[in-house]
């Protein structure tokens, strides 16, 4: 089976919440969540637990400080030789 990950709302705003939705991964399995930001370099920003059907939603507050940009998340189960990746977008407010 392969793993899938969507990612909502697309577009949030420093300091906004996006979930993260996991489907496909192993029953029961722990599942790592990361992210990188453009041009940084990945890190860790939460964890998961899959349930019976392998699926799982995980809430996950933006960082108020990350920059502006196209971000990639990846969730993969522990140990991570596999993984699914999604991106969304933090906004930052335009200047005035």
């Amino acid at each position: 089976a392969s793993l899938r990950l969507r990612i909502s709302p697309a577009h949030v705003r420093p300091g906004g919440t996006v979930v993260l939705h996991g489907a496909g991964f192993p029953a029961r399995a722990s599942v790592v969540l990361l992210a990188t930001p453009p041009h940084g370099r990945r890190e860790r920003i939460g964890s998961a637990h899959a349930g019976d059907l392998g699926t799982f939603d995980a809430k996950v507050v933006v960082d108020p400080r990350s920059a502006g940009g196209v971000y990639v998340a990846a969730a993969c189960p522990s140990p991570c030789k596999r993984q699914a990746t999604a991106t969304f977008r933090v906004m930052r407010r335009a200047r005035r």
